[in-house]
């Protein structure tokens, strides 16, 4: 388990959210408002948030796109919450949340992974779950049960922003993809939104619920935001506040 890692300042300045400080805020970027060096504490105890044991000094690449975490898995590791590689809080069940992460797809598991990759899911012990990964290759979004199709099939060493939030009351889901090769995904649709509770938050699983579908990912960064659905028009200022990080130019 890495505690602390100090390296010198980078270029890039790591954006200030604000009033939108999340509940959960994992970013492995170095040069924190472009002044300071980076000391991050992978536990992630001052953002109510754990990153499982299975990771050493090799995991963390300070020099790759500004600062990411290697989660290398090769395959999925089958059943068991004691899997390495994976971060969960626990959050309320809330009707409202969001996300936003940045990455790099190191490998596609394809077969060995159960059919699905999760990048990140939330599951509430109901049928209220969700979760945002590849199936049969394609990038998709599925909640309770709904799955949303964006039509875009990720390619291996291609760098991806997304994000997702959802609204409960006024019944509507909003989710937005960028891509390094220019690919490019929004929309407002609520297919597979409109149910309710955001449940227990992963990476690389549904959250607290046994199976991983671990994905392998370089990871950027992973913001969590409970009781608070964002608009479209937000997570585009949050993607072009990261898109030099990730070579992004959609």
């Amino acid at each position: 388990m890495i505690s602390t890692i100090i390296q010198s300042s980078k270029s890039f300045s790591l954006p200030k959210l604000n009033s939108l400080e999340p509940l959960v805020r994992y970013d492995f970027t170095e040069g924190y408002g472009g002044q300071v060096p980076i000391g991050r504490n992978l536990q992630g105890a001052s953002y109510n948030a754990t990153l499982s044991a299975g990771f050493t000094s090799s995991n963390y690449k300070p020099n790759e796109y500004a600062g990411v975490l290697h989660f290398n898995n090769a395959s999925c590791n089958g059943v068991g919450t004691s899997t390495p590689y994976f971060m969960t809080v626990a959050t309320p069940n809330v009707d409202n949340y969001s996300f936003f992460m940045g990455f790099t797809l190191e490998a596609i598991l394809g077969a060995s992974c159960f059919g699905a990759e999760i990048f990140t899911g939330g599951y509430a012990y109901s049928t209220h779950d969700w979760w945002c990964g590849l199936s049969s290759g394609q990038l998709v979004f599925s909640r309770n049960g709904n799955t949303l199709n964006t039509g875009i099939y990720p390619t291996v060493g291609n760098r991806y922003i997304i994000g997702a939030s959802n609204n409960y009351a006024q019944f509507f889901g909003r989710f937005c993809v960028w891509g390094s090769d220019g690919t490019s995904y929004t929309t407002t649709s609520n297919v597979g939104y409109p149910a309710s509770t955001s449940g227990i938050l992963g990476i690389g699983k549904y959250g607290g619920y046994a199976n991983t579908y671990l994905v392998n990912i370089k990871l950027g960064h992973y913001h969590y935001w409970s009781s608070e659905a964002l608009e479209i028009s937000t997570f585009t200022n949050l993607k072009n506040q990261y898109k030099r990080k990730y070579g992004i130019t959609v």
